[in-house]
């Protein structure tokens, strides 16, 4: 068995026992469908987290469009804690062994 094959299965494993879907997708903004978790989909909601900090930011102080934009920032942060828990399963960091 290779490490690979390892690795693969080890995954399957976690998935199953974090019950996290792996075939749960996500869109980016450029319309590329990814897995949930996957390092594509983490920089995407980052990128949408800093172009809402920025629009957000032009907004002047206790207006509905501010509130908005707040309220859309709750909403990416939230989907970002679940999207690296995700990544954690599906993408474990395997460390190697010393000699």
């Amino acid at each position: 068995m290779t490490r690979q094959e390892l690795r693969n299965i080890v995954r399957r494993v976690l998935a199953e026992g974090h019950q996290v879907d792996s075939d749960q997708t996500y869109r980016c903004f450029g319309g590329s469908v990814v897995p949930f978790g996957s390092q594509e989909c983490i920089e995407d909601i980052r990128m949408r987290m800093d172009d809402a900090v920025e629009t957000r930011d032009a907004c002047d102080n206790r207006t509905d469009k501010r509130v908005t934009y707040n309220g859309l920032l709750q909403m990416l942060r939230r989907e970002l804690r679940a999207a690296e828990r995700a990544s954690a399963v599906l993408y474990p960091v395997v460390e190697e062994e010393m000699e």
